[in-house]
């Protein structure tokens, strides 16, 4: 989870908003976002999907601090390595 909390917080500064911004963008209180950067809380896949979206990254680089991912599953749906090879 710490992974996740630091990775938000460098996206949200490199886009110079505030929590409250953030939290009124991906509509949750600002007290979530804190706990998202705090490591105290996970947001559920759509907030995910939403802070990616007004971060204007991908949903891999929030979760796992990643920009790319190869895409190793045999269909190529699935681009996390890692996952792709426990669910083959």
């Amino acid at each position: 989870m710490a992974a996740f909390a630091q990775t938000l917080k460098r996206l949200r500064h490199e886009k110079k908003i505030s929590q409250q911004e953030l939290a009124d963008l991906i509509k949750v209180h600002v007290r979530q976002v804190s706990k998202y950067e705090m490591g105290t809380s996970l947001p559920t896949l759509e907030r995910i999907k939403r802070m990616a979206e007004v971060l204007e990254v991908s949903a891999d680089e929030i979760v796992f601090g990643v920009t790319r991912r190869r895409v190793t599953a045999d269909n190529g749906s699935i681009k996390h390595p890692v996952l792709a090879e426990k669910l083959r």
